[in-house]
């Protein structure tokens, strides 16, 4: 066995950060593997609302979206669909009365046009995103409207995480979002990083986003969900340790 480390770098804004940890640290067994927290994103949420007496219902694609709706109007009960189990969680968390309706945006646009629930709708949504949710939803017949209540403005790697990238220790690096693994990408070429990545993405769709860097290893989720994450982190981490402790043959 060397005395080479595992590390796990996560870039998720600082909330979601610490959230993952308790869910890796849920599904992992005790191993060697240093945390380190290095946001590429800081979360601020923004207002005003737009008048909310004419909606019904409301979509949340993001627990993200969820907080800063909370946070500018915390006295609501309107009916709530979201995309993922965590945004789910998130809304009930806040007195939302939340339904799961697909883990990726796909499956949540196909339900929700089957459900037909009381328009017209709103959905509350960062200033970055990667599909016209409300345009799609409007056009196939289900009255859907938009509001920012919240924006992504990027942030550098810490000295920690460079200083990580520019070792020669295996390093996993979770993607949760294409923008996430772009961000990424961008950082860890002008950090001019030497370390062995170990990306986990989240989709196929994030996965394909790390092209153009040379990765020891690109896994994806068995399904979009943190839990996923977190088996095949553990997965990984376990690899690795086996290899670090297998013999070396002459």
């Amino acid at each position: 066995m060397t005395d080479r480390r595992i590390a796990l770098l996560l870039t998720r804004p600082l909330a979601q950060s610490k959230g993952f940890v308790n869910i890796f640290e849920g599904v992992s067994q005790p191993s060697p593997v240093h945390i380190c927290i290095s946001p590429l994103f800081e979360i601020i949420f923004q207002g005003p609302l737009p008048d909310m007496s004419p909606y019904r219902s409301l979509i949340f694609t993001s627990s993200n979206g969820v907080r800063a709706f909370s946070q500018l109007k915390p006295s609501s009960i309107l009916p709530s669909f979201t995309v993922g189990k965590v945004t789910a969680e998130t809304a009930i968390s806040v007195g939302l009365p939340a339904q799961m309706l697909g883990l990726d945006v796909q499956d949540f646009t196909e339900a929700i046009l089957s459900l037909k629930p009381e328009t017209p709708c709103l959905h509350l949504r960062g200033d970055i995103s990667r599909s016209a949710l409300a345009t799609q939803l409007s056009n196939a017949g289900l009255a859907t409207d938009e509001a920012i209540v919240y924006r992504q403005r990027g942030l550098p790697l810490t000295e920690e995480a460079q200083q990580i990238l520019l070792g020669t220790d295996p390093v996993i690096v979770p993607l949760f979002s294409p923008r996430s693994a772009q961000r990424f990408r961008a950082e860890f070429v002008k950090t001019s990083g030497t370390a062995p990545i170990y990306g986990v993405a989240l989709s196929k769709a994030v996965a394909t986003e790390m092209s153009g860097i040379n990765l020891a290893d690109l896994v994806v989720a068995e399904q979009p969900t943190a839990t996923a994450m977190g088996k095949a982190i553990n997965n990984l981490v376990a690899t690795l340790i086996h290899l670090e402790r297998a013999p070396v043959t002459k």
